[in-house]
């Protein structure tokens, strides 16, 4: 079965017990977001398979930008903005979400995992004078890295240098400005972090 058939019948049978009018809707607003998305992303290098964007974002790319598969953008409440420089990069990774009002701006390299959850209006910039603003030779530029299955919550900020460890969370409002670990939960300005789960580490068997 083709994956976007079966993504689809998914979608059904989860939403069976709403109205049908109500299921309908959804279905045509996905159908129109796979072929908006094959517009509003038609500048950037690599775009995956089903890729949905809700809303007209706001895409400078001068440098590379790459998308994974499953990508969703919500830009109907605000414009979502993805910038470039030249010779900067923007990696996205399968599964991605962009919320509303968020900018993500690469002068050097911004890496996001797979499955990563990015909240409205967050900032995330490699350089202390995003994108469109003109960075002078004062401007701090420092590569981002954004792992795996990680949260951002409503309004946080990335500053240039950060690294998320996969399956954080970053709670709303906080300005994260050096790594935070894998599986933490973070808050503040700036970000500290407030507890690490117990993750098992996997154990060989040699019975």
């Amino acid at each position: 079965m083709h994956p976007l058939v079966a993504k689809l019948l998914r979608g059904l049978q989860k939403d069976r017990d709403l109205p049908v009018a109500t299921r309908v809707r959804k279905i045509v607003g996905s159908a129109a977001a796979l072929v908006n998305a094959r517009v509003v992303l038609r500048t950037c290098n690599e775009v995956g398979a089903r890729a949905r964007s809700f809303g007209r974002p706001r895409v400078d790319n001068r440098g590379r930008i790459t998308i994974g598969e499953d990508f969703a953008l919500a830009a109907k409440f605000g414009t979502v903005e993805l910038a470039t420089a030249p010779g900067g990069s923007l990696d996205i990774g399968d599964s991605v979400t962009i919320n509303y009002g968020t900018l993500i701006s690469a002068r050097q390299h911004v890496k996001i995992g797979n499955r990563v959850n990015i909240g409205p209006f967050c900032i995330v910039s490699d350089s202390e004078l995003p994108l469109p603003l003109d960075g002078g030779p004062e401007d701090v530029v420092r590569s981002i890295e954004i792992g795996d299955d990680v949260w951002l919550a409503g309004h946080v900020t990335l500053l240039p240098g950060a690294r998320i460890g996969a399956g954080t969370v970053i709670a709303a409002g906080s300005v994260v400005s050096g790594e935070v670990p894998a599986h933490a939960v973070a808050s503040g300005i700036p970000a500290r972090v407030l507890h690490v789960s117990n993750i098992p580490t996997h154990v060989e068997s040699h019975g």
